[in-house]
């Protein structure tokens, strides 16, 4: 199958778990996806973008994590079926210290970063590469 195929089933198939609602601007969007392809193998990379509602900095910043999953699934376009190549859920977890004012990311690829901003600590979590 084409490498444009695959990549365009990648962007059709990418999803995020829970899935956001439409309607609400307090969401997960993917921004990006590319599947690249390696010669022996394929990798994907991806862009989303998270924005939290009020709610949830609340709970985060009264130390309540937050955690979600990205759900990351190839499709091979079939004549009737499509079949899936690759499936993968990857956790991610925020969490907020209070005593170190910083903002600790645990996720499926990297065991724990530690950043001063609420943003930079999204931004580093919008970056899916080698998977």
């Amino acid at each position: 199958m084409p490498s444009l195929a695959r990549a365009i089933s990648l962007l059709a198939c990418l999803t995020l778990w829970p899935l956001p609602i439409l309607a609400d601007i307090y969401s997960a969007r993917i921004r990006q996806a590319d599947l690249i392809d390696n010669g022996d193998n394929f990798s994907i990379e991806a862009q989303i973008d998270y924005q939290l509602s009020p709610t949830a900095k609340e709970a985060l910043h009264k130390g309540i994590p937050l955690t979600w999953y990205v759900l990351v699934e190839i499709r091979e376009v079939g004549r009737l079926l499509d079949s899936t190549v690759f499936k993968q859920k990857l956790p991610h977890r925020l969490l907020y210290h209070a005593l170190l004012n910083q903002y600790d990311v645990v996720s499926g690829t990297v065991e724990s970063e530690m950043f001063l901003t609420l943003n930079a600590a999204l931004n580093f979590m919008a970056n899916l590469h080698d998977i």
